[in-house]
């Protein structure tokens, strides 16, 4: 039940923390027998993918939801534990390969920090998202590319070049601050905007993008 603990918080509502309790109660401890009320969870040992292992693909949801609260520096921490190869744990003890995010790590003794699916998971995926489109904060939107980025405070810049609706966009973002969540000036070709979407330009060119991260005003 260790992912249910992670999760687990006095603030929950009522009913949430029924559920919880009830989960709690009849999640299998050691193995030995699978409860249809629980599911496949029941059937697996504490410690092994959803019960209780560490869920890369759910940890990639987390980083997008760091940069949404301006939690840079947790969104990198994030990234950075489930990585390949990571400095938590590396390829020597979970067996995958330093190259390829893998679905989740064991935490059951037996079997402590081993991979398990690395190639058949949406982890890679979601992370790509959480770098982009969180980290960066260069994200599509209905009215056109967004830059909001949300920082760590140890990243002085950072630069891409995105394609979107057939424009490439060469964005460099500065942070001379150290600002986890600063507020982005926006200047596209040499033109400062007042907002932080792009210019829709539809002329199949290269733009220069710069955003600067300055202190939010109150």
């Amino acid at each position: 039940m260790g992912y249910f603990d992670s999760i687990y918080s006095s603030e929950l509502p009522h009913r949430a923390r029924a559920v919880y309790m009830y989960l709690k109660d009849r999640a299998n401890k050691d193995g030995t027998g699978y409860d249809p009320m629980v599911g496949r969870m029941s059937g697996m040992l504490p410690g092994l993918f959803e019960n209780g292992g560490v869920y890369c693909h759910a940890s990639a949801f987390k980083i997008l939801m760091d940069c949404r609260l301006g939690r840079g520096d947790k969104a990198l921490e994030t990234l950075k534990k489930i990585m390949p190869d990571s400095e938590k744990n590396p390829s020597a003890q979970s067996g995958a390969e330093p190259y390829v995010f893998t679905n989740c790590y064991s935490t059951n003794p037996g079997y402590y920090g081993k991979s398990y699916q690395s190639w058949t998971t949406g982890t890679s995926a979601w992370c790509l998202m959480g770098l982009y489109e969180g980290i960066l904060g260069v994200r599509a939107e209905y009215e056109g590319l967004k830059v909001e980025p949300c920082f760590p405070s140890c990243w002085e810049s950072a630069e891409m070049t995105r394609r979107f609706r057939g424009v490439d966009y060469h964005v460099v973002i500065k942070n001379p601050l150290g600002l986890e969540n600063g507020e982005a000036q926006v200047t596209v070709d040499g033109t400062r905007l007042s907002g932080t979407i792009l210019p829709d330009f539809g002329d199949g060119g290269l733009h220069e993008v710069e955003v600067v991260l300055m202190e939010r005003k109150a």
